[in-house]
């Protein structure tokens, strides 16, 4: 690994962990070349820059020759900001978030990251969303599936309809789809009609694809997880879902790609909202890997 690389890995990891990414940056990142793997990453991140309006947003563009392969998302408004949009597109990523109903006195920004590919190492690719049909019922969940013959490289999603009234909860890679599960928050925050939509990232099968999962432990407030790929593998991104923390706690933080100690990382966090779960809840991160 280059060493130059493997320097600004860390220094990138450090701060996604921390959560306090406030301004765009680029890199590149380039590994071996692989037949079959994913060589040659660039990692793209725009943010909205911090203030205190109700909504944020954010697009981060891959560079020419590239395509998106992941996706990542963070905001510093923890459990009060809840991110609408993930949604990735052939060569850039858009996210945007609102504050939820009882809003945020703070000031906050909007992080995205594009996790992008040359566009000779994708076959067969595509981005295909499936939405909910809209209606006012909680929670809504929708599956995007590949075709045959196509595994899944990268997600995202959209919420229309409620504004930050509503939060996404679970997003589940497998081989070949993602599923999406949303809720209201506190399961009653509207009667308005809203849907959901999961967006799926496909392409011919990648050498080594892998999903690996690990959980915090029950608890409250706000609980973070962090993974490594195993060494030689990249991380294109992937999923978390909140177990036990119907309708009360928010997903804030989802963001592939940092590398430390010759691994590439994945991080989630989680935090209740101001009305605080009623029960014990946790996260489970879930990475998708491949070879580099």
């Amino acid at each position: 690994m280059n060493t130059d690389i493997a320097r600004w890995g860390r220094r990138l990891g450090t701060a996604a962990a921390l959560s306090l990414m406030a301004a765009a940056a680029t890199a590149v990142l380039a590994g071996p070349a692989s037949a079959s793997g994913i060589s040659g990453l660039d990692i793209v991140e725009d943010s909205s820059g911090v203030n205190s309006g109700p909504d944020n947003e954010a697009y981060a563009e891959c560079p020419a020759g590239t395509k998106v392969v992941g996706a990542g998302v963070t905001n510093t408004g923890l459990g009060q900001v809840v991110v609408d949009i993930l949604r990735p597109e052939t060569r850039a990523v858009y996210a945007h978030a609102y504050e939820d109903g009882g809003g945020f006195s703070g000031r906050w920004s909007l992080t995205v990251r594009a996790i992008c590919a040359p566009d000779v190492e994708l076959i067969n690719y595509e981005i295909v969303g499936v939405t909910s049909t809209p209606d006012s019922r909680s929670p809504k969940d929708i599956t995007s599936t590949c075709p045959g013959g196509k595994a899944l490289i990268g997600m995202g999603w959209a919420l229309a309809g409620a504004g930050g009234d509503v939060g996404v909860t679970d997003v589940i890679p497998s081989s070949d789809h993602v599923y999406v599960r949303a809720y209201e928050e506190n399961n009653s925050a509207t009667t308005a009609a809203w849907s959901v939509t999961a967006y799926r990232i496909c392409a011919s099968s990648l050498t080594g694809l892998v999903i690996r999962t690990s959980s915090t432990t029950p608890g409250s407030g706000s609980q973070g997880k962090s993974q490594p790929c195993p060494v030689g593998k990249v991380a294109l991104g992937g999923g978390a879902n909140i177990v036990g923390g119907t309708g009360n706690v928010v997903l804030h933080n989802l963001w592939p790609g940092s590398f430390y100690a010759n691994q590439w990382l994945m991080s989630a966090n989680a935090s209740e909202d101001d009305d605080g779960a009623p029960a014990a809840w946790h996260l489970t991160l879930n990475q998708i890997c491949v070879d580099d």
